[in-house]
This record gives C-alpha cells, sequence and structure tokens, in this order.
C-alpha cells in the first residue's frame, strides 16, 4: 500500500492598498486643490490637475468611488471654490473638519455629479463639513458628526435620493432642504435638525424619534409644516403634543417634556453691611437679570430681612431658618433664606455642623422642590 504524505504551508497573505483617494495633508495640509495633500488609490500622489475647482475630480479614487477624509494634517479647505467630486462619495470621519467658505457667487459648495449611482456623503465619529451648499447627494448620512451651512441641500433628482439621516449625537443645520429628498430626514433621539429659514418649504418631512432636537426659525413654522413634522409616525398635524418646546423659543424636542427654564442667583447678604435696603437694592439692579429663585445668606434677623422682603416682593414664596450662635454666654441669629417666583412644593431644612471654635455658630442647610409648569 502506497502512502502519500500531503503537507500544506500556510502562509499570510497581506494585501495592501487605498481604499480611496485619501487626504493626507502632505503638501500645505490646507488646500483641497493641491494634489500634494492626497493619496489616490494605487498609494500614489495624484496627477497634476486632477483635483481642482474647475472640473470634476478624476485622480484615481478605487473601485468603491470614495473620496475619504479621515486621518493626515491639518484642516482640508476651499475658500471661495467649489469640490467637486464627480461621481463618487466622500466620508470625513476621525474628527477631521472640510471647511467651504465663499468669497461670493454659489461658491463654497460640495458638489456631487449625479450620475445614477448612490453617492453618498458621510460624516461620522466627531468630523465636521462646514460651508454654503451641499448639492445632488443621493444620501448624507450624519453619525456622530456635524454638519453647517449657511445655505442648503440642494440638487435636481428628486426622484433617487433617499434621505438624510441623523444619528449618535449628530448635528445638522442649514437653510433648508427644499423638497429634494424624498424620504424622510431622520433624526435619532440624540441628535438635532436646524433649519435656519423656511421662506420656502424647508423640508419634504422629518421623522424624529423620542428625544430628537428640532429647532426652526419661527414658532410659527411648526404649524406652517405640521403634516411635513413626525414622531413615531404621528404628524404633528392630527398630534400637537408629540412636541415639547424651551420655553418661548423655535426649538422643540419629539415625545418628551420639556420643563420651564429655572435661573437662580445666589448671594451673601453679610448682615446688610451698614445700609441693608440700599445695598440689597443695589444688588437687584446692578447684579440680578430677573432670576426665577433666589438664595441668600447671612440675612440678620430685624432690618436686614426686612430690607429683602421689601426689595423682592414680587417674590412671593420664602422660605428662611435661623442659625444661631450656640455659646451660653452670647447670643445672636442670622439666617439663610431661599425667594421663589414658583410655589413651594416642599422644604426641609438640615443642621450640617455647629462651629466647634469661636462663637459655635450652626450652619444648616436648606432643601424645597419647586413647582414649575401647571
Amino acid at each position: 500500500m502506497n502512502k502519500r504524505a500531503i503537507i500544506v504551508f500556510a502562509g499570510l497573505l497581506t494585501v495592501s492598498a487605498q481604499a480611496a483617494l485619501t487626504w493626507t495633508g502632505g503638501g500645505d495640509k490646507i488646500s483641497l486643490y493641491q494634489e500634494a495633500n492626497w493619496v489616490d488609490d494605487a498609494g500614489s500622489t495624484p496627477a497634476a490637475n486632477t483635483i481642482n475647482s474647475a472640473a470634476d475630480v478624476s485622480a484615481d479614487t478605487g473601485a468603491e468611488k470614495l473620496i475619504e477624509i479621515s486621518s493626515g494634517s491639518g484642516t482640508p479647505s476651499a475658500a471661495g471654490g467649489y469640490f467637486k467630486i464627480g461621481n463618487n462619495s466622500l466620508t470625513v470621519s476621525g474628527g477631521k473638519a472640510l471647511k467651504m467658505t465663499a468669497t461670493g457667487g454659489n461658491n463654497g459648495c460640495v458638489i456631487s455629479t449625479w450620475q445614477g449611482s448612490d453617492q453618498v456623503l458621510t460624516v461620522s465619529d466627531g468630523a465636521t463639513v462646514s460651508g454654503v451648499d451641499l448639492r445632488n447627494f443621493t444620501r448624507v448620512i450624519v453619525d456622530g458628526g456635524t454638519i453647517t451651512l449657511t445655505g442648503s441641500f440642494s440638487g435636481a433628482q428628486s426622484s433617487l435620493t433617499q434621505g438624510i439621516s441623523i444619528s449618535n449625537g449628530g448635528s445638522v443645520t442649514a437653510a433648508n432642504f427644499g423638497l429634494i429628498y424624498d424620504e424622510a430626514i431622520t433624526v435619532d433621539g440624540s441628535s438635532s435638525l436646524t433649519v435656519t429659514t423656511a421662506s420656502t418649504a424647508p423640508f419634504a418631512s422629518v421623522e424624529l424619534e423620542v428625544g430628537a432636537k428640532l429647532t426652526l426659525s419661527s414658532r410659527d413654522y411648526f404649524t406652517t409644516y405640521a403634516a411635513n413634522i413626525f414622531v413615531n409616525g404621528v404628524s404633528y398635524a392630527d398630534d400637537n403634543s408629540i412636541l415639547s418646546f424651551v420655553g418661548d423659543t423655535s426649538t422643540a424636542f419629539a415625545g418628551v417634556d420639556v420643563a420651564p427654564e429655572l435661573s437662580i442667583i445666589t448671594y451673601n447678604v453679610h448682615g446688610g453691611n451698614g445700609d441693608p435696603e440700599n445695598n440689597i437694592q443695589a444688588f437687584r439692579d446692578d447684579f440680578m437679570n430677573d432670576e426665577d429663585v433666589l438664595c441668600f445668606q447671612e440675612v440678620d434677623y430685624g432690618d436686614c430681612w426686612n430690607a429683602v422682603t421689601n426689595v423682592f416682593s414680587d417674590y412671593p414664596y420664602w422660605y428662611r431658618t435661623k442659625n444661631e450662635i450656640t455659646l451660653w454666654y452670647k447670643s445672636g441669629q442670622t439666617s439663610i433664606a431661599i425667594l421663589s417666583k414658583y410655589p413651594f412644593l416642599t422644604t426641609a431644612e438640615e443642621l450640617i455642623q455647629t462651629d466647634p471654635t469661636y462663637d459655635k455658630w450652626q450652619r444648616h442647610a436648606q432643601h424645597v422642590t419647586i413647582q414649575l409648569g401647571q
């Protein structure tokens, strides 16, 4: 019987190649149009004039048709120009920033030349993209990144666009989004969308998860575009309780109750320091900004407390706790106090310490629960 031994050698094959046209910052570390700042799919510096503001990028972007800004040196920027990425996708990630600034006209844009393919703009992992406009992308994915535009998202191929998704603490700000995105702009519960103007319909539809933040340029626009705003599939037109507004602002959160903002100020009165009423009035005139809750320390009984209640007579709710000297042969007292525009639901005090030296003053703390809203 013949025996044959088969020996198999296992080796590790390593293939190294660029996944895309990749930013390195190897040139001036700034200009998008300087080929020395890039490495192409073949691992080489792109040929001259393959990346410029006058034409689509023609450098080798690989089989994935991808331009990537995720590492390298500097901040890729273009002043007064276009970044025409052709029929490629663009990814900005890893905390990098892409800055497009305008010097006039419609400059300061990132433009994709739509050719029927899935051209995606991805901004993720703490990266930022800023400029005037973004044009012709079929999809925009903001995953923990930020897009800030002074202009708009725009394009002409509305039948094939696939919308914008904002997730994982992502943020998008733009003047408007037009009606080019047939699919909704989706915003998860940790993310935000801001529309800075609404002279025309600002978006086709916005789908918010509970906790998502939506800001429009005016509170009235929430009513105007109520049929375009949804929380978990329910439109604001059908149920206006799906959004909770922050005070009188035009910022709303989806599906969560937002308590009124509360402002607090604290002041150590130090017994009024000579002329209690004038000093406390000066504090109100010079330092306060109509705060809702006042916390005072070292308010002596008598003239000082009378001055507080006179100057702040428009604060109807107050709670005061006395601190006293506990030495048997001395007497003295002062107090701490909380004054509020809103009613107290509960009040409590606690002796934290009696000073073991000197006059053995008591030191109390106060706790109040304040009712906000209805």
